[in-house]
């Protein structure tokens, strides 16, 4: 617990939006084409008319793997998936970076069972499109593929589940209010977690 609230310290500081996106809440989201670790090319345009939540993922990211193991993160996405919902992990570590590779991923989604598509992001363009700039970070777009949402997963920070403080599920929260044809409460909040691991520019 100690080692985590260090490492919160250190990761969960406020988020600089990047100067290349293009994304905006209230905004069409922005169409785009990735190779998942099953081979195939998945697109956002496939799921349209879907609600569709893009969760950018680090399989070593010590905040990844707390959501994952003591969290409710794939509770979260079992019922999203359940209710007809899109779900796309979305990996944007460049080349030799922590968490990346199409190996350590797969492994990944075969430890936490997850039924969804892994995106791999190698050069970042996706991620830096929608400005993500922490794992775990998620968005959401409606059915229209309108950016409802986007920042934290909840109000944690990552510092754990006991049970004990009361938590804000930013995440379900909008999700709820999309199916029930409502404004989201909260559009968009800081993420917290590790930093993107983009390829440095050459």
């Amino acid at each position: 617990m100690r080692a985590l609230m260090v490492l919160s310290l250190v990761f969960a500081f406020p988020a600089t939006a990047l100067a290349q996106a293009s994304a905006k809440v209230g905004e069409k989201a922005p169409a785009f084409e990735l190779t998942g670790i099953d081979g195939k090319t998945h697109t956002l345009a496939s799921a349209k008319g879907k609600l569709v939540v893009l969760e950018w993922f680090n399989p070593d990211c010590p905040f990844v793997k707390r959501v994952y193991d003591e969290g409710p993160m794939k509770a979260v996405q079992a019922a999203h998936l359940a209710a007809g919902g899109v779900w796309l992990s979305i990996n944007s570590g460049g080349t030799g970076k922590q968490g990346h590779g199409k190996a350590r991923n797969a492994e990944a989604a075969k430890a936490w069972k997850m039924a969804h598509p892994v995106l791999l992001d190698e050069n970042g363009t996706v991620g830096k499109t929608y400005g993500a700039t922490r794992t775990p970070e998620v968005l959401v777009i409606d059915p229209d593929g309108k950016l409802v949402y986007q920042g934290a997963f909840d109000n944690t920070g990552g510092g754990g589940y006991d049970g004990k403080s009361p938590v804000i599920a930013y995440l379900t929260d909008a999700l709820a209010a999309v199916r029930a044809g409502k404004p989201v409460p909260v559009g968009q909040t800081k993420p917290w977690g590790c930093s993107v691991k983009y390829q440095a520019p050459k």
